[in-house]
């Protein structure tokens, strides 16, 4: 046990610039303090006042809070009887999972979105993990937003759902909850639908409220180093969340570790759904020559509000060396 905690800690003190790191401050340490003392650590008042605000923020009419986007997606994609929905293979494969898990069939499209939103078609449901994504007419959808840590709002995971359907919003309270119904004592409820337990709790609230009222600042923080990596790397790349380049598939491996070397961080983002082995026993011929470019020669950057711009020169000066 020794040896391999010796060897976790020299692989972590490789690394100065992580992939990712989170921007949690005082006043993220003092709200989750507060929902601790309160004694009121499930789902509540903190949740309430979450919703409200991220609703007025995005201009829509309704927001849902649930545990995670992963959870969001699947009530999503349960509002709709349409048996099939398109997925992007280059996605995270909770998207995959949550529309089979909803008894749907899938097909893959051969789309690169990373980092971006995009719509599950042909159904009005959108993926926004990767960034917080307006809708003049949230009427027109549903918009699943994630707060994972390393996402632009950060928690301790969490999700949300926002539309302008008054119909869609009080039959996926319903169903996050049980599919309960209060009624006048809090003993008392009905269950109107066959629901799930997936309500965001009042700590996952008040970090991600705390984050929302910082967001303004830390996309501009953000978008100082987009702007910076695709100067000195000559790119047009959109996304605050991830910063993908491209290289050759047969050196990516050494690239990544001699960046690693270098003590920069780096990820990909991601290696295609329809080559998992799960996903090829189901369609074993499928081919998406995009997706499996992309998937062979991706290679995500560190990017986060609160790197300094020497370090992300320092990045792409390395990024240049080894490319």
């Amino acid at each position: 046990m020794k040896i391999i905690n010796t060897i976790m800690s020299n692989m972590r003190s490789k690394i100065k610039i992580p992939i990712y790191k989170p921007q949690f401050g005082k006043e993220e340490i003092d709200a989750v303090t507060k929902v601790m003392e309160s004694g009121h650590l499930s789902a509540g008042e903190e949740v309430d006042k979450f919703e409200e605000e991220f609703a007025e923020y995005l201009g829509a009419k309704f927001v849902v809070a649930v545990n995670s986007c992963t959870s969001a997606l699947l009530l999503s994609i349960r509002c709709s009887v349409t048996p099939e929905i398109s997925c992007p293979s280059c996605t995270f494969v909770s998207v995959s999972n949550m529309i089979i898990k909803s008894g749907k069939r899938i097909y893959f499209t051969d789309e690169i979105h990373v980092g971006n939103a995009y719509q599950l078609r042909p159904i009005p449901v959108w993926d926004c993990a990767h960034e917080i994504y307006f809708q003049k007419n949230f009427e027109s959808g549903l918009f699943c937003y994630s707060f994972y840590p390393t996402k632009l709002i950060a928690s301790c995971e969490g999700g949300a759902i926002a539309t302008d359907d008054e119909f869609l919003y009080r039959k996926l309270r319903l169903l996050r909850n049980h599919g309960m119904e209060r009624k006048g004592f809090s003993w008392d409820y009905s269950v109107e639908r066959i629901g799930y337990k997936m309500t965001m709790n009042n700590i996952q609230a008040a970090i991600a409220r705390v984050q929302l009222k910082k967001l303004p600042e830390l996309n501009e923080q953000r978008q100082k180093i987009v702007d910076i990596y695709n100067k000195e790397l000559e790119l047009t790349n959109t996304s605050l969340h991830i910063y993908p380049v491209q290289v050759e598939a047969e050196r990516r491996n050494e690239i990544m570790q001699k960046l690693e070397d270098e003590g920069i961080e780096t990820s990909v983002h991601f290696k295609p759904i329809h080559k998992q082995p799960a996903y090829v026993r189901m369609m074993p011929n499928l081919v998406l020559p995009k997706s499996e470019e992309w998937g062979n020669t991706e290679i995500s950057l560190p990017l986060w509000a609160g790197m300094t711009d020497k370090e992300v020169k320092h990045i792409c000066k390395k990024v240049r060396e080894n490319i």
